[in-house]
């Protein structure tokens, strides 16, 4: 995809509300919230947003081509959507191109982190985790079609055969799972530990016929390995060797079911992995 680079604060502003969306839904996916996580991610949503009131007043104050102006009206637009998919609860006292709106919407967004608040809690409802998990689902399933709106029309589509080439944030804009760079990091390090291993077992004499090979599970092609490397007397660390029970299923659930970690989890995966890939890369033939 390519993108005017008039469009970039734009877009960046997009992908960081994204990106703080992905980790307000990895929080409510326990069945206990942290409410103190979930309104620090909701005041960092209200401070992202209202950057993007500074971004269109920017489009103003340059001199605008046809599709600048078409960005403005679009963003206003799209605000007035997403107001309505809000469950219509704001006031609609504002006119196109008043930016009230986005304080409107901001205002809102302090008021649902502020349900979050454990202390002094001024309705007995904010106290029901479900009512609060609820009404901040429908807060971010409004932003991510507002999200979708504006991205349409900001991104040109640059087809090579039958293929669109994305970069990594168009990727993180795009996806419609919510897959974020946590997603991708992780993803890289438990694809380069499989890799790291075919390419051991290829050089240990292990693949005698590249057919059975490719039909063989992960967790039986790594288990092989280790035991031609003990067999061969080359002993690997042990610290190495009790982390793979957590590597697997993270691998199972990240790769294979869209299980995004959180960033305890992240560091994690990076520091097993990369003590997997360095004590496997000293084995040699």
């Amino acid at each position: 995809m390519i993108i005017e680079n008039d469009f970039e604060p734009l877009r960046d502003n997009l992908i960081e509300i994204k990106i703080i969306i992905s980790k307000i839904e990895i929080e409510l996916r326990n069945s206990q919230i942290d409410r103190s996580e979930c309104k620090h991610f909701l005041y960092s949503l209200y401070a992202t947003f209202h950057k993007l009131k500074d971004i269109i007043v920017e489009f103003k104050g340059v001199e605008e081509s046809k599709l600048k102006e078409k960005i403005e009206k679009y963003v206003f637009n799209s605000l007035e959507e997403f107001i309505d998919s809000y469950q219509r609860e704001f006031t609609r006292i504002y006119t196109s191109y008043n930016y009230n709106i986005f304080y409107e919407i901001g205002n809102k967004i302090n008021n649902i982190a502020e349900m979050c608040d454990e202390e002094g809690i001024s309705k007995p409802y904010y106290r029901d985790t479900s009512y609060v998990k609820n009404t901040i689902y429908v807060l971010i399933n409004a932003f991510k079609i507002f999200i979708e709106r504006i991205n349409k029309l900001i991104l040109k589509p640059v087809k090579k055969g039958i293929i669109e080439t994305y970069s990594i944030k168009e990727f993180i804009l795009h996806n419609p799972f919510g897959l974020n760079m946590n997603w991708i990091i992780s993803t890289c390090y438990l694809c380069a530990i499989e890799i790291l291993t075919i390419s051991k077992r290829q050089e240990l004499g292990i693949v005698k016929d590249n057919r059975t090979e490719v039909k063989l599970p992960f967790n039986q092609k790594l288990d092989e390995l280790l035991k031609e490397i003990e067999d061969r007397g080359k002993h690997l660390d042990k610290k190495m060797l009790g982390f793979q029970k957590m590597l697997r299923d993270y691998r199972t659930q990240v790769i294979h079911y869209g299980y995004i970690p959180n960033d305890k989890e992240l560091g994690l995966i990076i520091e097993y992995a990369n003590k997997t890939l360095s004590e496997l890369s000293k084995i040699k033939k």
